[in-house]
């Protein structure tokens, strides 16, 4: 009896530990302040420990979003209340919201997790955390598929953990996710999303390739089952078998850069649903020139996405020259960011650009407020 007594408290220890581990942070209200001392009531059944580290935020007139107003790290717990030291930035008031951001042991921060080993029969990836997605041409809700995709896809991310340097992407509630994206253009959530992966991708690297390479698999295949046209016939497989045999093949840099371009063209394609056609070249101009990076005004309804080959033409004795050829970098509303690869002559203003593509998008739909 005593031995089965025994075995039921080392489970509840187990089961309160791994909860702990998990949780990236704990939220709470300012209850009141006295001088640079906070006393934040918390909620959940979590409780933060000394030397956490605490954000406070709150609103400011003119702006809907929330602001940081404060850091510091807890001193002490009371019961259901933490205390926390508070250098402010701002007016701290009661009812103003906390985040208290777990430290995990140097054990677990030290070691990042690995991908379970693909299973020997194929099968395909659902994101879990996420309704199903519409099969391919039904339609969709742009801004509802966008953020819903960026929540599941976070959600996963932030349950493999390890990003040190963003501590909100190791939440595993879908409402955190969603509240951070909600009235953002669609472009800065797919690269939030994409250095979430990148960062994941070099965390599973530095146990080894193979994990790195299963963790690309993994990847291709749940992004591939939404169903959105990633581009090509393999990148729209949805079995992680023909992905992992690919990334077998591949160099990690290749694999890095690969998964970046999906999340792009995953979430650029969700934004359009109606899938105009796509042209097999994007017609611009330069419009500036610092450096090696030019800015260009495209032509027509659609623009291109990051990685594009990019191509820039000057008049010469015979007409027009290839002088340079390059990358897009970056989308800014309806300017295209390049970066010059390679030269043969002068790249000034408004010279001719065709920017070849397979995967271009619309420009950025106007997303409503955050509530």
């Amino acid at each position: 009896m005593a031995a089965l007594r025994l075995a039921r408290v080392l489970a509840l220890v187990v089961a309160v530990s791994a909860a702990l581990v998990q949780a990236a942070e704990i939220r709470g209200t300012i209850d009141r302040i006295d001088g640079d001392v906070a006393t934040i009531v918390v909620e959940g059944d979590l409780l933060p420990r000394a030397g956490d580290k605490v954000q406070v935020l709150g609103r400011i007139s003119g702006l809907d979003a929330e602001v940081l107003l404060g850091r510091g790290k807890v001193t002490e717990v009371q019961g259901r209340n933490a205390l926390a030291k508070i250098d402010a930035r701002g007016k701290l008031a009661k009812g103003n919201t906390a985040r208290i951001i777990v430290t995990p042991s140097e054990t677990v921060a030290e070691t990042p997790k690995p991908m379970q080993p693909a299973a020997a029969a194929p099968q395909a990836s659902t994101p879990p955390s996420v309704a199903t997605p519409a099969p391919a041409g039904s339609p969709l809700t742009p801004v509802r598929t966008v953020y819903e995709i960026f929540a599941a896809e976070s959600v996963w991310l932030g349950a493999l953990g390890g990003y040190e340097n963003d501590a909100g992407a190791n939440s595993t509630r879908r409402e955190d996710h969603l509240a951070w994206a909600q009235g953002r253009p669609v472009n800065q959530v797919a690269m939030n999303l994409a250095e979430k992966y990148a960062g994941q991708f070099d965390r599973q690297s530095r146990i080894g390739e193979d994990a790195a390479r299963r963790f690309y698999a993994e990847s291709s295949a749940r992004l591939a089952a939404y169903g959105i046209d990633l581009g090509d016939q393999g990148s729209n497989l949805r079995d992680k078998t023909p992905h992992f045999e690919w990334a077998q093949r591949q160099m990690m840099a290749k694999l890095r850069e690969a998964i970046g371009e999906k999340v792009h063209a995953l979430l650029q394609g969700a934004s359009n649903p109606a899938k105009e056609p796509v042209p097999k070249e994007i017609i611009g101009k330069v419009a500036a020139v610092n450096g090696v990076y030019i800015t260009i005004a495209v032509e027509g309804n659609v623009l291109p996405i990051p990685g594009d080959l990019l191509q820039v033409f000057g008049e010469g004795p015979g007409g027009l020259t290839r002088v340079g050829t390059g990358r897009v970098i970056e989308i800014l509303n309806r300017d295209v960011m390049g970066r010059m690869e390679q030269a043969t002559g002068k790249i000034a203003l408004y010279q001719l650009v065709k920017i070849a593509t397979r995967r271009a998008r619309a420009p950025e739909p106007t997303l409503p407020p955050r509530k």
